[in-house]
């Protein structure tokens, strides 16, 4: 990437890139943060028309030791990144609290990034746990606050709150995790993962994620659930099983995506006889578009288990799109990744200003892992690193309008995107896709959209959201309208649909979807 519109000449900065193969279970977390940083940097410079000299005045100001060339040395990935200057990148650019340290957090806990602590500093915020606990109480506590919160509790070995008290920060931090959306969703994850991972907090926040889980009509169940793997026990593989068992569609959904991200970390056995049956069975009586959890735990299974689901599997698409996965860890052919990831690169650079003979080649990576990674994990990872970038406007207009491709996978993968996204630049472009999407198994991916725009949808979206819900009950459509109706707060409607149901009634109850700014 090189230098701005407007920007004065000079050398154009090279960025970091990580050349780690798709295919592998580890990336190089310090080069993508210092590519963060850089870009984050970067643009507050050509807002402020500032320069790295002054950059490095201001950190100085926060007493971060900083110069030009340790600026360089940071942004290029040759240095480890401790939290202090992390913090200190967020207030410099002007970005708001934990934007960067998020994901920081995110790649400490996957294992991408090695911890470095900040001799003399702490990450503990200057507000005691009682005046975070009176935010919680009062509901105005944001997710940096639900951050600080976690690291005021965990600092210390052990610590003593009414049972009482527990309850009410656990549900108060779940029920806004499983409606929160972009980085708002982030920073409640990273918060309540340092929670279960306490001593002192684990059994609460267990129990909580129990009571959420199994709620009459709970819909929004993954975040929550998958909280158990960041410390899982001896009766995790059991709950698992069981899950995998249920009849309800979102507890099913829900276990197969833990069970993927328990095989992947080695807590769960891929030559589990229950896993290879669960998977097998459902691609013998699945569609052509496996789901993608589905696809994960398939490529994660021995051999020998992999070929007899594959060969259970009558759909030809959906054979040619398990062997994919398994080969390439990708859901389109690498030739169709690399066109479409390097297409939305240039779209988004020349929306930035930037020049085309200096490509960003990390923008390229991040945007392929995020759209086409056959691992969960890793496209979320991505996706949270574009959020946090310069880039998250243009990234998600440049994705919205691929989801118009003719090719079916593609389209998918670009509306999921899209929905992580959280949609940061208002509804109308959006509404118009969504109107405009008529193919049946990639209706349910574009409704699901409405539900992380920012803003009201029109009138005549949500009275076409609750056409779908109430006319075609129990389908993958009115399901994904429910979705948004909930999370867009029309309670009203919700209750016209149907004041018995479970799921209605839920939705009606959960609250609006929470953005962090």
């Amino acid at each position: 990437m090189t230098a701005a519109v407007g920007r004065r000449r000079g050398r154009p900065q090279r960025l970091p890139f990580d050349n780690t193969a798709v295919s592998s279970t580890a990336i190089d977390g310090n080069k993508r943060l210092a590519w963060l940083m850089a870009v984050s940097r970067l643009d507050a410079c050509e807002r402020t028309a500032a320069n790295r000299s002054d950059f490095a005045a201001d950190l100085r100001a926060l007493d971060i030791r900083a110069d030009s060339s340790r600026i360089s040395r940071w942004e290029s990935g040759l240095e480890p990144i401790s939290p202090r200057l992390v913090r200190g990148y967020e207030t410099v650019a002007g970005l708001a609290p934990h934007t960067i340290d998020t994901l920081r957090r995110r790649l400490v806990r996957l294992g991408h990034l090695r911890p470095v602590a900040a001799r003399g500093w702490s990450p503990v915020a200057e507000r005691s746990v009682d005046a975070l606990l009176i935010e919680v109480a009062e509901e105005r506590i944001t997710g940096s606050g639900w951050l600080e919160l976690a690291d005021c509790v965990t600092t210390f070995e052990h610590i003593y709150l009414p049972e009482a008290t527990w309850q009410l920060l656990v549900d108060r931090l779940l029920g806004e995790l499983v409606r929160a959306r972009g980085l708002a969703a982030a920073r409640r994850y990273e918060a309540a993962a340092a929670l279960i991972r306490h001593p002192a907090a684990r059994a609460h926040m267990s129990r909580g994620v129990g009571r959420l889980v199994l709620a009459p009509g709970a819909q929004l169940i993954t975040p929550a659930l998958l909280l158990l793997a960041e410390a899982p026990d001896e009766g995790l593989r059991t709950l698992v099983q069981r899950l995998l068992a249920s009849p309800t569609d979102s507890l099913r959904g829900a276990a197969e995506i833990l069970a993927a991200r328990l095989v992947s970390d080695g807590s769960l056995a891929p030559d589990s006889p229950e896993l290879e049956a669960h998977v097998g069975y459902t691609l013998q009586h699945g569609h052509d578009r496996p789901r993608a959890a589905i696809l994960e735990l398939a490529s994660l299974l021995p051999e020998a288990a992999f070929a007899r689901v594959l060969s259970a599997t009558k759909s030809r698409a959906a054979q040619q799109c398990l062997i994919r996965v398994r080969e390439s860890s990708e859901v389109v052919e690498p030739d169709l990744a690399r066109s479409i990831s390097d297409h939305v690169a240039g779209v988004v650079e020349d929306a930035t200003g930037r020049t085309a003979h200096d490509p960003d080649r990390m923008l390229r990576t991040v945007l392929r892992t995020a759209l086409f990674h056959g691992r969960r994990e890793r496209r979320h990872t991505a996706t949270q690193l574009l959020l946090a970038s310069p880039y998250a406007g243009q990234v998600n207009a440049a994705v919205l309008e691929l989801t118009a491709h003719p090719d079916d996978q593609v389209a998918a993968q670009c509306w999921s995107l899209v929905a992580r996204l959280a949609h940061a630049n208002g509804a109308d472009r959006l509404v118009q896709a969504v109107s405009a999407e008529e193919r049946t198994p990639l209706r349910p991916r574009a409704l699901v959209t409405l539900g992380a725009v920012r803003v009201p949808v029109p009138d005549d979206a949500a009275e076409a959201l609750t056409r779908t819900a109430h006319e075609a009950p129990d389908t993958p459509a009115a399901r994904a309208a429910l979705f948004s109706l909930g999370l867009q707060g029309m309670k009203d409607r919700l209750r016209g649909l149907a004041a018995t149901a479970p799921e209605t009634q839920w939705w009606a109850g959960i609250g609006p979807a929470i953005h962090d700014n």
